[in-house]
């Protein structure tokens, strides 16, 4: 397992500060409490040592990974779900507007050699962005002949008058195999959901204070 760490590790995806591994919502305190811990964790220095003590992946936690085109479908509407309920509880706009989907490609760093099945596609690395008003559009451009990319972050990043934009920030590098895709314990691989970005001066506290998505 650890070889397969390393193997992951080279199309990592980018870390942010708020981010959430467990199921929305959370307790307000609770969270708030999980992401001040990831505030001071992401001050860390990470070494090849400590890399090479990452929990393996529970066997269980492959076998029910489903990337069918159906299960990946079912899995990107729950993370649109999530990150919609998790937006809701931390801004004060209003979110009950048409969805418009902002998909970004290409977006790990894939100059290592290819392991396992792994794949890239040189279009999406010329047209990086897509944008879309349905779900299942993203399900039919990322979904490729059962490859999907290894891991994809769901956000909302803004909102108009008339929709709100969520941002589906892709790797660049695309598996059949389940071992080599990410977020299993979040049980929509690969989905991860993120919250809304932060204002640069936010204050986690007990009590969530909402903000302008916008920052405004």
């Amino acid at each position: 397992m650890i070889i397969l760490a390393d193997a992951r590790l080279r199309s990592r995806p980018p870390q942010r500060l708020f981010s959430s591994p467990h199921p929305i919502p959370l307790r307000p305190p609770y969270e708030a409490a999980f992401l001040f811990g990831i505030r001071i964790e992401m001050k860390k220095k990470y070494t090849s040592e400590g890399l090479a003590k990452l929990p393996a992946l529970d066997p269980a936690l492959v076998n029910n990974v489903d990337i069918s085109k159906e299960g990946f479908r079912k899995n990107f509407r729950e993370a649109i779900r999530r990150a919609y309920e998790c937006a809701k509880r931390y801004v004060f706009n209003n979110l009950d507007l048409p969805f418009r989907f902002r998909v970004k490609l290409g977006a790990s760093y894939d100059g290592n050699p290819l392991v396992s099945d792994e794949t890239t596609f040189p279009e999406d690395y010329t047209e990086r962005e897509r944008c879309f008003s349905e779900p299942d559009q993203v399900t039919d451009l990322l979904w490729r002949e059962g490859k999907v990319p290894e891991w994809i972050n769901v956000s909302i990043k803004q909102v108009d008058a008339s929709h709100v934009f969520f941002e589906v920030l892709c790797c660049g590098r695309y598996s059949t195999d389940k071992e080599m895709l990410y977020h299993h314990r979040e049980g929509i691989v690969p989905f991860h959901v993120l919250g809304p970005p932060l204002p640069t001066d936010y204050v986690f506290e007990d009590k969530i204070e909402k903000f302008d998505l916008n920052g405004g």
